[in-house]
């Protein structure tokens, strides 16, 4: 089973590229959800948060408060880069369990997507990096999260530049907010990972 991943910046439209490969056998694997799962009460992973930056950061329930959490790691490179330590073995670990069950199910493709997947080790394989512009990156970010623009740009300029993972990308998607453009440029790059009937 091919296995290959997808990154860019925050508000590039990630995900949205990632359901356009769907129709080709893709199982789409989004670090964000497992990330949110893995911060559930009574977690190993929120634990080892709570630890980290205080317990005070779960909620009622046991639950990492994700806001407050960002609000922290945006403004801290040093938070940032231990929250990313603590995260991605837990990530990991899931994505190997998740690989290993598509394989079983008789899926294609297994696309791992993740805004950390080079720094976080689990780059392995074809890397498609999605790109848009910093305005549409910005407003994708702000209706997505519900923050101010001051917040979106805290959050964009904590993040590697766009260099940073093109440097690194095998493909590049350009997302503008064309649907069909979008589509045509994942169909291209289905074609050339052999996944194409």
């Amino acid at each position: 089973m091919l296995r290959f991943g997808i990154t860019g910046r925050s508000g590039t439209g990630k995900s949205t590229v990632a359901a356009l490969f769907a129709p080709y056998g893709v199982h789409h694997l989004d670090a964000d959800r497992v990330v949110h799962d893995l911060y559930s009460p009574g977690s190993p992973c929120a634990a080892a948060v709570a630890a980290r930056f205080g317990g005070d950061l779960l909620t009622g329930e046991g639950r990492v408060d994700r806001r407050r959490l960002g609000q922290i790691v945006f403004a801290d490179p040093g938070a940032l880069r231990d929250l990313e330590r603590i995260v991605h073995r837990f990530v990991g670990e899931e994505i190997a369990a998740v690989e290993a069950e598509q394989a079983r199910l008789g899926a294609r493709a297994l696309l791992v997507d993740a805004i950390a997947l080079i720094e976080g080790g689990q780059h392995t394989g074809p890397l498609v990096v999605v790109t848009a512009p910093y305005a549409l990156q910005l407003a994708r970010i702000m209706a997505r999260d519900g923050i101010d623009e001051a917040a979106a740009r805290a959050r964009l300029d904590a993040q590697k530049p766009e260099s940073f993972f093109l440097d690194h990308a095998d493909y590049v998607i350009h997302n503008t907010g064309d649907l069909e453009a979008l589509r045509r440029q994942v169909d291209e790059v289905a074609a050339r990972l052999g996944l194409l009937p």
